[in-house]
């Protein structure tokens, strides 16, 4: 456990800080200057690109709860104060309020927003926890943003990279029930069922895609293990959803992973990460099954399997897989905790 969080929490203090090479999308109305990552984003400008940088900032937290003894965690506390200051935030407002461009990083990094807001609000280091109020104003404009488009989307987005909506969703869900949030909660259950109750024979066997890093069916299960309050439902909605599974678990665990053969590219290192979001989706979905349930089993190794296979990630040095990566390594030790992923407690085994 220490040595992962020591290479990932590396990756992350470092991109932290690094600006260059930066992705700087931009709309603009008319000729103007192009702003630097650091004038545009004061605090969130690293990592390569803004969502990136959120997740980092929530990684470095997620270690010090994890680790509070580990060499580090001094350092991981003073990079986080140094990083969320009230000026560099207000400058974060600023760009979300006069950007020519409102659905910038929709949804994918709100929700790594809000997760790194839940993160600091429930901290227990104070003087992360004292970070929270900082974050707050853009926290309300990203919810109530998110809410109206919510409310406006008809149909889900079913893609294997940022603008999914099934993954979004599972994290803003979890947001909503850790900030006691009912109304946003009774939302995302409300859209997740009128777009996934239904779904039948989703098409697991046809991915991924070349630059997935997020799993289309996997995701519509593990937000749907969350929304699906009756264990029953829940049981019969993944029988009709992988049939193929459901009478033969050999095929779940004969789903292979995959390997990124040029890390150097940008979309080709997605690899990387989708075997970490396979991982904790399966295990999310296999903790939803009673103990008797025959597919349990197949569900908790196959999502070892696929763990095991992202930790090769971690002998890069390619800057398009370091710059993320940890945070996704990261999120899925969160689910070999002994209990939720707020606990305080590592579990020792982790494989």
């Amino acid at each position: 456990m220490e040595e992962i969080t020591t290479i990932i929490s590396r990756w992350a203090q470092g991109g932290l800080v690094r600006e260059f090479p930066s992705f700087l999308p931009q709309v603009l109305q008319q000729p103007s200057k192009i702003s630097s990552p650091r004038e545009l984003w004061p605090v969130f400008y690293g990592c390569f690109d803004w969502h990136s940088a959120v997740h980092s900032h929530w990684a470095l937290a997620r270690y010090v709860r994890w680790l509070p003894s580990h060499p580090q965690a001094v350092s991981w506390i003073e990079t986080l104060q140094h990083q969320i200051t009230p000026s560099g935030m207000a400058g974060e407002l600023a760009f979300f309020t006069r950007s020519n461009w409102p659905s910038f990083e929709r949804p994918y990094g709100w929700a790594w927003y809000l997760e790194l807001c839940h993160e600091l609000a429930t901290h227990p280091e104070p003087v992360l926890r004292n970070l929270y109020p900082n974050l707050q104003p853009l926290e309300q404009i990203l919810r109530d943003r998110f809410r109206d488009w919510l409310e406006s989307l008809d149909r889900p987005i079913r893609t294997g990279e940022h603008n999914q909506t099934a993954f979004s969703l599972g994290m803003i869900y979890d947001y909503s029930k850790g900030m006691g949030d009912d109304a946003l909660c009774t939302l995302i259950t409300q859209k997740s069922l009128s777009w996934h109750a239904r779904d039948t024979h989703l098409s697991w066997s046809l991915e991924p895609s070349a630059h997935d890093f997020l799993s289309p069916s996997l995701a519509v299960a593990d937000l749907l293990s969350r929304t699906i309050d009756d264990p029953e439902e829940f049981r019969q909605w993944l029988r009709n959803a992988f049939p193929q599974w459901h009478d033969n678990s050999a095929t779940l665990l004969a789903w292979p992973t995959v390997e990124s053969l040029d890390r150097m590219d940008g979309k080709n290192a997605h690899w990387d990460g989708l075997a970490f979001s396979r991982a904790w989706m399966l295990l999310r979905i296999a903790r939803r099954l009673p103990h008797d349930h025959h597919l349990k089993s197949a569900f908790i190794e196959a999502s070892h399997r696929q763990g095991r296979r992202g930790l090769n990630s971690l002998t890069s040095d390619s800057y398009m897989t370091t710059h993320w990566v940890g945070s996704f390594a990261a999120y899925w030790l969160s689910f070999h905790l002994r209990h939720d992923p707020h606990s305080d407690k590592p579990s020792s085994s982790i494989a």
